[in-house]
């Protein structure tokens, strides 16, 4: 087989030198010495067969960590933004229920406000009535005194009466 080999290299050689490919046995993996080898031969180092695979279990393997993080980084911001938006609901409606609760306090004062101001008015419309009919009972003693003056004195009398009469029941109605 040496012999073989020996009268190929000048071609070989030779079909390096114009630019053509070598295909070699030593490059198909066929020992010089006619024995098949496992690996490659490069410069009389031999390269097994596989170490691509160690190389491509590494790189899956690198690979699906790569895409587990990638899916766990996405869980965990879903989880995030679902957390966010539960808080945010949780506040808008505890916002919400306290200013419904704060205008129906406001409603409530301001009916209590509307009551007082009522009391204030029936009162002051009371005092005003007692004023009057207080007024009325002076100015019938008067006109007890000016039924002595001639002509006008029983007309002032019955007016004096009258006015009396009116606001009697006036506070009596109040």
């Amino acid at each position: 087989m040496e012999c073989h080999s020996s009268l190929f290299t000048p071609f070989l050689q030779q079909s390096n030198q114009i630019g053509f490919r070598q295909n070699s046995k030593a490059q198909r993996g066929i020992d010089l010495s006619g024995n098949k080898s496992h690996g490659k031969n490069y410069g009389g180092k031999r390269y097994n067969k596989g170490y691509v695979s160690v190389v491509f279990i590494a790189l899956f393997a690198a690979l699906a960590l790569a895409i587990f993080s990638l899916y766990d980084a996405g869980i965990v911001a879903s989880e995030r933004i679902r957390m966010q938006n539960t808080a945010d609901n949780v506040a808008y409606s505890t916002t919400n229920m306290i200013t419904r609760d704060m205008n129906i306090i406001a409603i409530t004062n301001r009916a209590m406000v509307a009551n007082q101001v009522a009391i204030g008015q029936v009162l002051a419309l009371a005092s005003w009535a007692n004023m009057v009919q207080e007024f009325a009972g002076n100015l019938e003693t008067l006109g007890d005194f000016a039924r002595l003056i001639p002509v006008v004195g029983p007309f002032i009398e019955r007016f004096t009466e009258i006015i009396y009469q009116a606001s009697t029941k006036l506070k009596n109605t109040l």
